[in-house]
């Protein structure tokens, strides 16, 4: 799926709290109209604010050719990704709702 299917199937963004000894631990999901989840990032030690939805690659840690490339992790729905210039600003923030299993 490209960053413009995903735009118009993401619904919203949840970080899932994965219990791993002492620390919380969060995998990021995309959660799509049909219901499908999309692993964005596997496991993070932060909870991100925001995840923000890209027209080319800015996740040099996510396999590549997945969507998880297309997303950024931001402490601010309002910041970018600074090294890129205003033709490949993002297209989309998504505020990041945290959920506990």
């Amino acid at each position: 799926m490209n960053s413009n299917q995903l735009l118009n199937e993401i619904i919203h963004i949840e970080a899932v709290a994965l219990a791993m000894g002492k620390k919380t631990k969060y995998r990021i999901d995309a959660v799509l109209n049909s219901g499908d989840r999309i692993v964005l990032k596997k496991q993070s030690t932060r909870l991100p604010k925001a995840v923000q939805l890209y027209n080319h690659y800015v996740n040099c840690n996510a396999k590549h050719g997945t969507e998880g490339c297309y997303f950024g992790f931001t402490a601010k729905p309002d910041a970018w990704h600074t090294k890129w210039n205003d033709a490949h600003k993002h297209l989309k923030s998504y505020p990041v709702t945290e959920i506990n299993q």
